[in-house]
């Protein structure tokens, strides 16, 4: 599979539209497209973390699930049409932009998944490492695009 965003480029800095409003910016979700799915997949999940976070699982910033087999992209601002945003460590579901600490940059790691499953079948509440961990079980492949920030 391959990721690439009209938003940002790998290994590059994500502009500050695209972070939370207590870092200047709009809070805006980047532009994503995904290609050469693995036949069989029935979904896609999207999920954007930060590993350079403090504390033990760094900050997971978006968690998109159940995105249908026929859509290859996530347009600016919005999640795929019918899918599901669980909540994320910033309190709530949807994005939520980067906002690192003053000091170095971070890395914000955006994984597209092609799962087997056309929907993670667990209720709202579920914490999101259980949603994660049942992403993984349904995992045909994946791609990764990874962009900085810095404050």
């Amino acid at each position: 599979m391959k990721l690439t965003s009209e938003s940002f480029t790998h290994g590059e800095f994500i502009p500050i539209r695209y972070a939370a409003k207590g870092a200047r910016g709009k809070n805006v979700s980047p532009e994503l497209s995904w290609a050469d799915a693995p036949e069989g997949t029935a979904s896609f999940a999207i999920i954007c973390h930060d590993p350079d976070a403090p504390g033990k699982h760094g900050f997971l910033h978006w968690l998109v699930t159940d995105i249908a087999p026929d859509i290859s992209s996530a347009r600016e601002g919005k999640a795929p049409k019918k899918s599901r945003e669980w909540v994320t460590d910033a309190g709530a579901p949807g994005w939520y932009g980067p906002n690192p600490p003053h000091g170095k940059a971070h890395h914000y790691n955006f994984t597209v998944y092609a799962l087997d499953v056309p929907a993670i079948e667990l209720p709202k509440g579920t914490p999101h490492l259980d949603v994660q961990a049942e992403i993984v079980k349904h995992t045909l492949d994946t791609a990764k695009l990874t962009g900085l920030y810095q404050q």
